[in-house]
């Protein structure tokens, strides 16, 4: 056979070895694509939101939302910015044979364990448990919001080919609160427990399963993006750090280096750092240098979108060798891993790390919240807590006021800690912006207390009457209750619980008094429409006293239609001063026609530019 002919042959071999290799990667990612559809009949998450940091937990070691349909890491509560990609846990060891093994939620390889009704349990505080939250192992409930999930990597179709499962279940415990001091991170308690592997493939851990895991390692893995108010491509210029003292993984908004200037924290929209606080381990054996560790991470490491390890082999060296990465050199879109071991679990034996994960303002932040989350846990999670936030109500009041009343529950609040009753007073807070953050800027509108020998004294109050509005406008309200002060924290208020309205008169029965505010329109006026996370835009003109139902037509000075509006319902419309044509108007003077059942009337207004 000549040279030529071999080499024919070969590259034969080789193309159709490709080819097969190429099919079987389709395949694989299709069976993958399968499996996961039919895995989201039992993957839930579950909505924490008690505090100042919202975020979703889930059934199968996920923690937030990648496609950020519910909140992921969402700081400050409520306004849209997620901080998080995705995050998750990781646990990798070895089997009798000293195969490598790596289980990752952010890979989907757990599968939830619960009562198919009942994926994710939670409670809050007001709650009571039953016989049957006992017999599952819950004792007490610790926090304002807890929750509990149960999920395992026995299920092997789950896992990629080339990997098995460990033969390990998890029981996921998070805490959350709300008092200030304490409501910008949820402590996350795992039990890694050695169940055994499913050798019959009936979703239960059997006897023959049973097996000695060595090298055992756990992590927290976070993709994290801060942040996502910013807008663009924010993911790409983060940086990510470890501080030894206080045991915190984290990271942080960079500077651009593609945008011009500095714009670290991207412009104020992006001050928070996102972090993992290591709050309690068992000692581990010794480490690859012969070090023993307790409650210290073994390593701290991170890698970028384009290095993502793609076998057990790379995610094993990344949580077993000893250490702790520093800053990148530069920039880029990061994820950080922490991680704690080794150990030697042996069948039936149960590993449990607790971390506290949250957002905080800026690294001091950050520092200063995970210590209280550190006190917490060392207390046996006792927490001092505000009282009660105060249920109120807001209506209309004479001549365009506003009226806002709340009842007396948060009197009766008792302080987990000292349990005793402790409250103090009420706080009336008005907003009319938002931040960078989309945090609504608030003002303190009224301080009402007892009459003690504590704050002003000015005796307790039910009703505010807020006479200080703009017709058409837009307004957050928020009611707070506060208690007398806990040594060593301060006074401690509850969650802004924020309602918003807009203000408007009563429904016209003509169109005599209609009138445009404001007019003339300025771009620059404070009156400008609240910007909110699903209302971008700032201009906004308001026609006032309106019948219930009526047309409005908006013409050019020189009789050019511009739009028209449909007026179904209220006394007010507003236009965000775009045309038809889905164009911004001009500085000019405009007219508009109003047509309704109980009257027509023609107007003008004048826009500034």
């Amino acid at each position: 056979m000549n040279k030529k002919m071999v080499f024919f042959i070969s590259l034969l071999a080789a193309c159709l070895l490709i080819i097969n290799i190429a099919d079987i990667n389709a395949r694989e990612k299709e069976d993958r694509a399968q499996k996961r559809l039919e895995k989201t009949t039992n993957a839930v998450r579950y909505l924490v939101d008690v505090g100042n940091l919202w975020t979703v937990v889930s059934n199968y070691g996920w923690i937030g939302d990648d496609a950020f349909n519910n909140p992921s890491f969402e700081w400050p509560g409520g306004s849209g910015n997620h901080f998080l990609y995705q995050g998750s846990i990781w646990v990798a060891a070895k089997d009798p044979d000293g195969v490598i093994h790596c289980t990752a939620a952010d890979e989907e390889e757990f599968t939830q364990t619960t009562d198919p009704d009942d994926y994710v349990f939670h409670w809050t505080k007001d709650d009571v448990l039953s016989e049957a939250d006992k017999a599952m192992g819950k004792k007490k409930i610790i926090s304002e919001h807890d929750t509990w999930a149960e999920y395992s990597d026995l299920d092997d179709r789950y896992h990629n080919s080339s990997d098995d499962p460990l033969g390990i279940k998890v029981i996921e415990q998070t805490y959350a609160w709300s008092a200030g001091y304490n409501d910008d991170f949820l402590i996350f308690d795992y039990k890694i427990i050695n169940i055994g592997l499913d050798v019959n493939q009936d979703g239960v851990a059997d006897s023959a399963g049973q097996q000695t895991l060595t090298d055992v390692y756990t992590a927290v893995r976070f993709d994290f993006d801060v942040s996502y108010l910013a807008g663009g491509e924010y993911w790409y210029d983060d940086l990510t750090a470890y501080n030894s003292e206080y045991k915190l993984s984290y990271g942080w908004d960079g500077d651009d280096p593609d945008f011009p200037g500095n714009d670290i924290g991207e412009s104020g929209t992006s001050t928070g750092y996102i972090y993992a606080r290591l709050l309690n381990s068992p000692q581990s054996l010794p480490n690859l240098n012969g070090v023993q560790l307790e409650d210290t991470p073994v390593s701290h490491a991170w890698w970028t979108i384009d290095d993502d390890p793609s076998t057990e082999a790379l995610k094993f060296a990344y949580m077993s060798t000893p250490g702790y990465a520093g800053v990148p050199a530069s920039p880029y879109d990061y994820r950080f891993l922490q991680t704690v071991g080794p150990y030697q679990l042996e069948p039936g034996d149960t590993l449990n790390i607790v971390w506290a994960l949250g957002v905080g303002a800026g690294l001091e932040g950050a520092i200063r919240d995970s210590d209280w989350a550190q006190k917490i846990y060392d207390s046996g999670y006792k927490a001092a807590g505000a009282p009660d936030s105060p249920s109120f109500t807001i209506a209309p009041g004479e001549e365009g006021s506003m009226n806002i009343q709340w009842n007396n529950s948060a009197e009766v609040s008792v302080d987990p800690l000292s349990t005793k009753l402790d409250f103090e007073g009420y706080r009336v807070y008005k907003a009319r912006n938002v931040d960078a953050t989309g945090a609504p800027i608030w003002i303190l509108l009224a301080d009402y207390d007892k009459v003690d020998d504590i704050g002003s004294n000015t005796g307790l109050q039910y009703k505010f009457v807020d006479d200080d509005i703009v017709m058409g406008t837009g307004y957050y309200y928020a009611v707070t209750a506060y208690d007398r002060g806990v040594p060593g924290i301060g006074v401690l208020e509850s969650r802004k619980l924020s309602e918003f309205v807009e203000a408007e008169g009563a429904v016209a029965n003509s169109v005599e008094n209609v009138y445009v505010v404001p007019n003339p329109y300025v771009g620059s006026e404070i009156w400008n429409h609240v910007i909110t996370f699903n209302e971008p835009f700032e201009d906004k003109l308001v026609f006032m006293n309106l019948p219930d139902e009526a047309t409005i037509n908006i013409y050019t000075l020189s009789g050019d239609f511009v739009i028209r509006l449909d007026h179904t319902d209220g006394s007010s419309e507003s236009w965000d001063l775009i045309s038809r044509n889905q164009q911004t108007v001009t500085s000019g003077i405009y007219l508009y026609a109003v047509e309704s059942s109980v009257g027509n009337k023609i107007g003008k207004f004048v826009v500034v530019r």
